[in-house]
């Protein structure tokens, strides 16, 4: 049967300011998105029969209408009112409930792959419409830019034109945080309306920093508003940021609602080093070195 293998890249989060809850119980807020290399592996597989079948290399993955994979599917179904059936087969490699978008990601793939498996022929614009009704981080990873600018959920992307690469070691755990609950957290700590003119005033100096690769001021000018509350969930966050600084890193934060640390190195060699450093330390954390794409 037709199939297509694809890529689906992770995400950091350089920045992210809460600008305010809204009357539907999500938040809005002001993103600044990274694409990195670290990457899952998705094949579709088109099926005469069967409907939607979802199967992962990760057991912690729902398999059935929950995964975002499935709902992509669904939706382009949905959509055209045709009856079509495919199988998605996803290897993980990044980490699950990590604050790296990687069930976006997959989601985005799947609305790629499947228009083009199943030959429906939709737009850019069309896909998009989906992809903001299934998860806030989709329209992103369909975006097919390097960085790009969030508003709304998130789901309102602004692809930004920018060539420059950065280097980073990201770290994980061994552990994910629930997005709602780091959230929940925020809503009973924090709960202040922030300026939305301030935030992207704030982007715009980081965007700037990119483009001049001032890279000790932008990691000194990474910004997160949940990593407060996920430090209160879970120590290891500030253990991480620590451990890194001592390492050489300016300054370390965490990607969306955690559980993954993120730091900007100076370059492939540095990122190399802290890496060998701190797989030595702390056997049981993942360690990735990764490049913006």
């Amino acid at each position: 049967m037709p199939s297509l293998k694809l890529k689906s890249p992770a995400k950091l989060n350089l920045y992210l300011r809460i600008i305010g809850k809204r009357p539907d119980g999500y938040h809005n807020i002001v993103t600044l998105f990274e694409r990195i290399g670290l990457f899952d592996e998705i094949t579709l597989v088109q099926r005469k029969t069967g409907g939607i079948g979802v199967v992962c290399s990760n057991s912690k993955v729902p398999k059935g209408p929950k995964n975002l994979a499935y709902k992509a599917a669904k939706a382009l179904l949905d959509y055209t009112g045709k009856r079509l059936s495919c199988r998605v087969i996803i290897k993980k490699h990044i980490p699950v409930a990590a604050g790296l978008g990687g069930g976006s990601s997959n989601a985005a793939t799947a609305l790629i792959g499947l228009n083009r498996l199943w030959r429906l022929g939709l737009s850019k614009k069309e896909l998009l419409s989906l992809g903001s009704k299934i998860g806030a981080d989709v329209n992103f990873f369909l975006s097919d830019s390097s960085f790009a600018i969030g508003r709304g959920r998130g789901e309102q992307c602004s692809p930004l034109h920018i060539k420059r690469r950065l280097w980073h070691i990201v770290i994980y755990p061994g552990k994910g945080l629930s997005t709602k609950d780091i959230y929940h957290y925020w809503d009973n700590m924090c709960n202040t309306e922030n300026s939305l003119t301030q935030a992207h005033a704030d982007v715009k100096i980081l965007l700037r920093l990119i483009r001049n690769n001032n890279l000790t001021l932008l990691a000194k000018s990474l910004h997160n508003d949940l990593e407060e509350p996920a430090a209160v969930k879970d120590r290891t966050i500030l253990k991480i940021k620590g451990l890194l600084k001592s390492s050489g890193i300016a300054r370390a934060a965490m990607s969306g609602s955690g559980s993954c640390v993120f730091g900007i190195a100076l370059s492939a060699k540095e990122a190399a080093r802290i890496k060998k450093k701190l797989t030595r330390l702390k056997r049981e954390w993942q360690i990735f070195t990764v490049k913006t794409i």
